[in-house]
């Protein structure tokens, strides 16, 4: 092993506030974690406010590697921020016993060449697809939708309110476009049986329906139907999949059912003659919900009985990870996504690489996984660019390679950005 250190000199705008500066250099630290996967932090003590210093240190396979990741955050930071003056940085490799590498740049030595976007290494072949979006507009967050909305705010002590409140169409193609998303899997939400909303489960999925005629190249259906409406909720997942092109349907098991009741046995037959998947709740969720219904054991009794039936549990039934990879490993049907992971990787920064490295592990492929987002819920920690490229960047840290676990490789990240996703929602065969 190898670790490369690199120490970088910022000269900051005179112009700003002291906290505007701090907020430079919180964003500019983020990114580069969030794009390379090192460890960055202010170091050294500044009596005046204009200059900054950066530490960054990574953890690699050999001096060369560890001086080109470095140049290339040098090379980042001078191509993001140019209001944060590169005066010098310094690059230094030490191996793993100690002995320096002698690789050093002196004061004053060129910013390396911007190294671009991370991109599929074969970028013709590679599709992004979100697998677990929302959409909403002012007129449907009031009454109990708001005060959920409200609540996972406070959860998160939210900086800004609205990126959860703004769930528009609008912002969605825009952030899309923004992260290179091909297509989004947007979610229609019933949730009539435990919160009061002002619209309709159908006149949600009509919504839905109309985002997908305005924008069929972009944009793939899930209605949301709970199952305990009866012979109701397999009319209704009649007309979304045969009248409006909804490929699948969204369970909200946390409102208060249990995907694995026999009683809903007639909807997933039906489920399973019209080929739509079911994205199924798994995992934490809003309070005040209930737990107990969201674990991913109650998939696997659905998974048995309806082979025919693709079932994505979401979030990779977060906290219970290891519970989700045993339903999704047993059977062949069953897929996890990743999405609402954001604020895990921002707490825990080896969580995400952790989670999908025992995924592989367990079945021995990337097969298993999805890329999904749960737009716009966790846009308060990262964009949906970000995001992406979260993914992109994720190696194979030291910790992972002692526990004897895989590395996602660049062809498992093209796999689990969209390939993965395609296969299951029939955009290509598998």
């Amino acid at each position: 092993m190898t670790v490369g250190l690199c120490r970088v000199w910022l000269r900051l705008p005179e112009n700003q506030s002291l906290k505007g500066k701090r907020q430079v250099l919180k964003s500019l630290i983020a990114r580069i974690h969030n794009r390379f996967n090192v460890s960055a932090a202010e170091v050294g003590d500044h009596d005046r406010w204009q200059m900054a210093s950066l530490g960054i240190s990574c953890v690699t396979t050999s001096a060369d590697h560890a001086h080109q990741v470095l140049s290339n955050v040098v090379a980042f930071i001078h191509n993001e921020r140019p209001d944060a003056e590169i005066v010098d940085y310094r690059i230094e490799v030490v191996h793993a016993l100690g002995e320096c590498g002698g690789r050093s740049e002196s004061a004053g030595a060129p910013i390396p060449e911007d190294p671009g976007p991370y991109r599929p290494r074969e970028e013709g072949n590679a599709m992004i697809i979100d697998a677990h979006c929302h959409i909403w507009d002012p007129s449907m967050v009031v009454g109990d939708m708001e005060a959920m909305l409200h609540s996972i705010n406070v959860r998160f002590a939210s900086r800004d309110p609205q990126n959860i409140f703004n769930g528009s169409p609008e912002r969605l193609l825009s952030d899309m476009d923004e992260a290179g998303i091909d297509k989004s899997v947007v979610v229609a939400l019933d949730s009539e049986f435990a919160y009061r909303a002002e619209m309709s489960f159908a006149a949600y999925n009509d919504y839905v329906g109309n985002l997908i005629r305005r924008h069929p190249d972009r944009i793939i259906g899930f209605a949301g139907i709970d199952p305990r409406r009866g012979k109701a909720a397999i009319r209704e997942l009649e007309r979304c999949v045969d009248g409006m092109g909804f490929r699948g349907v969204k369970l909200w098991p946390l409102t208060g059912f249990y995907p694995d009741d026999e009683a809903f046995y007639p909807f997933y037959r039906r489920a399973e003659q019209l080929g739509a998947v079911v994205l199924c709740h798994t995992g934490s969720g809003p309070p005040p919900t209930y737990l107990k219904f969201s674990r991913p054991l109650y998939v696997d009794k659905v998974a048995v009985d309806f082979p025919g039936i693709k079932i994505i549990m979401a979030h990779v039934g977060h906290p219970w990870v290891e519970e989700a990879l045993a339903v999704a490993y047993k059977n062949p049907n069953v897929y996890v996504d990743i999405s609402g992971w954001q604020l895990s990787c921002k707490r825990v920064p080896l969580a995400l690489a952790q989670c999908l490295a025992m995924a592989k592990a367990a079945h021995g492929s990337a097969a298993k996984i999805l890329f999904g987002s749960d737009w716009p819920l966790f846009t308060e920690f990262m964009s949906q660019k970000e995001w992406v490229e979260t993914v992109r960047a994720l190696g194979h840290p030291t910790p992972l390679q002692i526990m004897g676990l895989p590395e996602i490789t660049e062809d498992d990240k093209n796999a689990i950005l969209g390939g993965n996703a395609a296969g299951v929602l029939g955009l290509q065969p598998e």
